[in-house]
């Protein structure tokens, strides 16, 4: 982060974010930047990451549409995207596998994938199944972490006397912006966690269910589910279920600190971000890394001004993933 980009100036914060995870996640993913945050070069993947998702999720709904051949004709618009956003997947797949049989590979996930073998035939993935994997790695990789990013920083913003008190914490343990970096000092950072975790949960990056196929069949609450159907709880609900979470639509982060082990402990067996079980997220300790520490820096170096009413709450659009905007924020640097 360069101060000198804070000169007070409005930005969408939800833009900036989706620029900057962007950017981590190709030099974690593909061993490269796509410099997101200084070249529009690529800056019409966004919108087809956006319309990737939604495709997703109206199919996964309806998958009759796709089966009858409605999909072209009802979703022609959504489906041109998708396939846009395919064919951009494939070409960022070809191009790290050219630097790899050149010796100019790194150790990056996409390596994994290369590497990686059937147990039973000892092939590797086809070039169409690795595509479909960078799809996925650019989805998960970015936009899950810059919903979570905007939503936190709307709170912030929002409750003046958070941004207040969690700055101030980051100025006691930190004597510089250098200084911040993953380790047990922001590991000790009981506001900023406190913050995070209360962002993720009324921000959830995934806010609706995550479906599971019910296999052997069985009662929810009361009503017997046939095997082969599937099932599934908006995260976002259960994470404001008052029952888990009193006053659940307000933005307080002492409420993982201040409230008896009793009530953390309740309050945590209800928090799901990135699902839970056997198919919860495996990217959610660098996805809990990465806010941390953006989070961490950005109290660190910046000034949050709200450039009109924020709203209690930061409005998502449910689709799989998340559509959202702003918040747009005045930000000055803290030097």
């Amino acid at each position: 982060m360069d101060p000198k980009s804070f000169n007070g100036t409005v930005k969408n914060l939800s833009e900036w974010f989706n620029f900057l995870s962007y950017d981590i996640m190709g030099h974690l993913a593909f061993g490269k930047g796509f410099n997101m945050l200084t070249s529009d070069e690529h800056h019409y993947v966004q919108p087809l990451i956006e319309q990737f998702q939604h495709r997703g999720s109206v199919i996964g709904t309806a998958p009759w549409l796709e089966k009858f051949g409605l999909a072209r004709i009802l979703l022609g618009n959504m489906m041109r995207k998708q396939q846009l956003f395919r064919e951009y997947a494939t070409v960022q797949a070809a191009e790290r596998i050219v630097r790899e049989n050149r010796g100019d590979g790194i150790d990056d996930i996409f390596r994994l994938l290369m590497q990686a073998k059937d147990k039973e035939t000892g092939e590797t993935m086809p070039m169409e199944e690795v595509a479909g994997e960078a799809a996925v790695l650019i989805t998960a990789g970015s936009d899950t972490s810059s919903t979570a990013l905007s939503g936190l920083v709307h709170y912030l913003a929002a409750n003046p006397a958070c941004f207040s008190k969690l700055k101030t914490e980051m100025k006691v343990k930190f004597r510089s912006l250098e200084e911040i970096q993953s380790g047990k000092p922001l590991a000790s950072c009981v506001y900023l966690k406190a913050c995070v975790d209360e962002a993720l949960r009324l921000c959830p990056p995934v806010p609706g269910l995550l479906p599971r196929e019910n296999h052997q069949g069985g009662y929810v609450t009361g009503v017997f589910v046939p095997p082969g159907i599937e099932v599934g709880v908006p995260i976002w609900a259960i994470h404001r279920k008052p029952e888990l979470f009193p006053d659940p639509h307000t933005f307080r982060p002492e409420r993982w600190i201040e409230n008896s082990q009793e009530q953390i402990d309740l309050a945590r067996s209800g928090m799901m971000p990135f699902s839970i079980g056997t198919r919860g997220c495996v990217g959610k300790s660098l996805a809990m890394m990465e806010l941390h520490l953006i989070t961490a820096k950005l109290a660190f170096i910046a000034n949050i001004e709200p450039t009109g009413p924020l709203g209690d709450d930061y409005g998502l659009k449910d689709f799989f993933g998340a559509s959202r905007d702003g918040p747009f924020l005045k930000i000055t640097a803290d030097v």
